[in-house]
């Protein structure tokens, strides 16, 4: 009977004992939760904090500011809802819990799709504040360049491997104009850099003759890493503007349109930008579609910085095709307007 008594109190001990422990597990497991929790939120808040500080430092250094910031997303943040609102930016941790904080300038941009450390760069461009990474980064936002048509214009940009480790670059060229063209240096297309070393890229901008206006396109450039690629564009703009010599025939380019045997007209104007009169002049017509102009002008001279107005009759042919019109002056210069004809 005292053997029977005994099991069970061993019993009722061990089981008594087991409760407790489970309790103290519980109450441990609770507690580390809430330490990795409330270390998650001192993170949050602490990188939360360093985005704000460095919008606002930001947006006060002025336009074309920028500031690199080192950041900690902890391992518990839910980045599908964590990010940039406007003036806002918040992590939301496992716990539902948002760690907000307020700046003084609108924000552009969104976390990383991983947790963890990484660099942060933020610039203002005078409206907002940009949010973006660079695994690798460019010496400058874009590129604008002025020319002469005509002419041609070289220029460089430098490309920054900020990783920690090697990246294969491909530069390739995203700027298609049939007037200006852009030319990339054959050993600048496919390079391999290690960290923290830098590329200078050289290109060349081709216009044509005819070229007015602006021209835009980019630059593509992919970085290979481990497998992965990452890919920035570098937008160019070049601006063509109008060579003027000292004999000028407006419009420079027509496009006129119609059916076989019609018979359009365009009106010109030949522009003396000279001090001096000038005389001799006598015209030339070339191209596939010369045939499709009825007579050259009869304008032989044009007095200093004047114009002599002209007008030319046309007969379309069957197809469509280009010509164009020329004069020459005494002193042997020349200058010319081109016509496009679009034949149905």
């Amino acid at each position: 009977m005292q053997r029977g008594q005994t099991t069970v109190e061993l019993l009722m001990l061990l089981t008594v004992s087991m409760v407790a422990l489970m309790v103290i597990y519980s109450l441990y497991s609770e507690q580390v939760l809430s330490s990795q929790i409330s270390n998650d939120s001192f993170k949050a808040k602490a990188t939360v904090q360093k985005i704000v500080d460095a919008a606002n430092t930001v947006y006060l250094s002025g336009k074309d500011s920028e500031l690199k910031i080192f950041i900690e997303i902890p391992g518990s943040a839910d980045l599908t809802n964590s990010g940039f609102s406007g003036r806002s930016v918040s992590i939301r941790l496992s716990n539902e819990s948002d760690i907000v904080g307020i700046a003084d300038v609108n924000m552009i941009g969104s976390f990383k799709a991983n947790t963890g450390k990484y660099i942060l760069y933020l610039s203002y461009d005078g409206n907002v504040v940009n949010i973006g990474y660079r695994d690798f980064e460019f010496n400058k936002q874009s590129i604008f360049a002025s020319i002469t048509q005509g002419d041609n214009l070289s220029q460089t940009f430098t490309i920054r491997n900020n990783s920690s480790s090697q990246m294969r670059f491909f530069v390739d060229n995203n700027f298609s104009h049939s007037l200006v063209t852009l030319n990339i240096d054959a050993s600048d297309t496919y390079f391999t850099l290690n960290n923290g070393e830098l590329q200078t890229v050289d290109f060349n901008f081709e216009t044509d003759v005819t070229a007015y206006g602006n021209y835009a396109g980019a630059i593509s450039v992919t970085g290979e890493q481990n497998d992965i690629n990452t890919t920035k564009l570098m937008y160019v703009s070049v601006e063509s503007y109008l060579q003027i010599s000292d004999l000028m025939i407006y419009p420079r380019t027509t496009i006129i349109s119609g059916a076989e045997n019609d018979a359009p007209t365009q009106d010109y104007s030949m522009c003396n930008h000279s001090s001096s009169n000038i005389t001799g002049i006598t015209w030339n017509s070339a191209g596939a579609a010369a045939s499709f102009i009825d007579a050259n002008p009869s304008v032989t001279s044009v007095n200093a910085l004047d114009c002599e107005n002209f007008t030319l009759n046309f007969t379309l042919g069957a197809s469509s095709s280009d010509a164009n019109l020329t004069a020459t002056y005494d002193d042997g210069n020349t200058y010319t307007t081109f016509m496009t004809f679009n034949s149905s």
